[in-house]
């Protein structure tokens, strides 16, 4: 290090007997010059050595190293798996590992060896781990000739007025002079030393294109091996795949055949198919369409049911209540028609007449006080009426043009006209007949497999007309039954 220094010293001194700079400025070319030249020995010295190079470098130094090492190959190996580390390339780094698996090599064994570069001014000594020493560079300033210190007294002196103005222009003018001089011979002398390094590179890069066109062989037999790998490998993984892929697409096939052969092409759930397109299902029981019912001194509105099952060709069918009441106990029970749902209750008893009741938001008739009879199942009678259910098919009768008008309490609100028109309304049709009117049973008690029943039609003109009968026994359940139910407004 000290033969160095002095051999740079006196560099200087003989670059100020040539150039007349001071030796401050003279060491500052110098120093500029020498820093070129180190900057291409460490771009050199970065592979080897533990510090970043490029993948092309990288390989270039493996090549050389790989042909010429005989039979031990860890040793390139080894390099060539640092150098890829410190290059920090993903795609490099893959192609690296292959190499290196194919070789079984101690990393300890191998060590790089030391490079010593020079980086911002200050001599670094790599080894390998990347275990560096730097020895910083101690700066020193000449004591003759110009230096930055003798500017600064140059300009203190104007800054505190002890010169005249002649002295100032003077000392301008013998600055600018020196510093213009000073700035041509740096760039000059930088000039020259690029042009130096510009050869020496290129030269060096001719040396090494030949070295890479002699071994990239051995690199490109090793690769093609590997691709053979790799390649042999992927078709045997994606012959598994393609086996895999195709069981579980048959499988999902199978099963989404199943879904087809129950549900068809649309969600019967929650649609039906019409015109080959899959339509909504109705809502039965969205608010807006409940029925408003306009009777006898009564607005009230019914809630709307499903009366009859959608089908995958046809949509379900909503019915509420009778328009208006056929028959009343004062203000206090009105009674009217509701159509039985025989897909939902297609066999009678009493429970089943008390739930079609409150679908459409009402009870059955029940002769009988709160003491017998339950009010969250029935319109109890709690005033003290006489009025079984065979009295009120007794009622229909009469209504109906069949005769056996006689007392009991309440009555007729409609007569065969208003209760055919009625019928209209929830759905029957003129000359349509065997209407079956179903109620509870006498007047009280649980009667659970037997009701109170009759027949009715409509005639040309739409007008309820008596058929036969008044039974007091099981009821079968059809689409054409219909069911008397009430409410109690007070």
């Amino acid at each position: 290090m000290e033969g160095t220094q002095y051999e740079a010293w006196w560099d200087v001194r003989a670059q100020k007997e040539r150039t007349g700079l001071p030796p401050i400025m003279a060491l500052l070319c110098k120093t500029v010059a020498a820093a070129f030249a180190l900057a291409a020995f460490s771009q050199q010295a970065a592979a080897s050595a533990g510090r970043a190079a490029s993948p092309q470098q990288c390989f270039q130094e493996y090549a050389g190293a790989f042909s010429s090492a005989g039979q031990d190959k860890c040793g390139p190996v080894i390099a060539l798996a640092k150098c890829a580390a410190a290059a920090n390339d993903a795609a490099t780094q893959s192609t690296v590992d292959q190499i290196v698996s194919n070789y079984e090599c101690d990393l300890s064994a191998y060590p790089l060896k030391p490079v010593v570069s020079q980086v911002d001014s200050n001599l670094h000594m790599a080894v390998d781990d990347e275990k560096d020493v730097v020895f910083v560079r101690q700066g020193r300033a000449a004591n003759s000739g110009t230096s930055v210190w003798d500017l600064k007294d140059r300009v203190e002196k104007l800054a505190t007025g002890k010169m005249s103005s002649a002295e100032v222009v003077k000392q301008l003018k013998a600055v600018g002079d020196t510093v213009e001089q000073t700035l041509s011979l740096m760039e000059k002398s930088v000039k020259e030393s690029a042009a130096e390094l510009t050869a020496d590179i290129k030269k060096q890069s001719s040396d090494l294109s030949g070295d890479v066109d002699k071994n990239l062989g051995a690199v490109r037999t090793q690769m093609a091996a590997v691709k053979t790998r790799l390649k042999d490998l992927l078709a045997k993984k994606i012959k598994e795949l393609n086996d895999k892929r195709k069981a579980s697409v048959a499988k999902m096939d199978t099963g989404i055949k199943s879904v087809q052969e129950v549900s068809g092409d649309c969600n019967y759930a929650t649609h039906y198919k019409q015109g080959g397109k899959c339509v909504q299902l109705t809502d039965c029981n969205k608010g807006d369409e409940k029925f408003k019912y306009h009777g006898v001194g009564t607005n009230r509105q019914f809630p709307s049911y499903i009366w009859k099952k959608e089908t995958k060709t046809t949509d379900r069918v909503c019915k509420y209540a009778a328009y208006r009441r056929f028959y009343s106990l004062s203000d206090h029970v009105y009674f009217h028609f509701v159509r039985w749902p025989a897909w939902q209750y297609p066999v009678y008893n009493e429970h089943a007449l008390v739930a079609v009741c409150k679908q459409a938001g009402m009870k059955p008739w029940r002769d009988e006080s709160a003491w017998g009879c339950d009010p969250g199942k029935y319109m109890c009678d709690t005033w003290g009426y006489n009025l079984g259910g065979h009295d009120l098919m007794y009622k229909l009768r009469c209504v109906s043009q069949g005769g056996q008008c006689y007392g009991h309490s309440g009555s007729k609100d409609l007569d065969y006209n208003g209760v055919g028109e009625d019928f209209r309304k929830l759905g029957f049709k003129a000359n349509e007949r065997d209407i079956q009117i179903i109620t509870k049973q006498h007047h009280s008690s649980t009667h659970q497999e037997s009701a109170s029943w009759m027949k009715l039609y409509l005639d040309s003109s739409g007008r309820s007309m008596y058929q036969d009968g008044i039974h007091n026994s099981l009821p079968k359940i059809s689409e054409k039954s219909v069911a008397i139910c009430a409410y109690g407004p007070n």
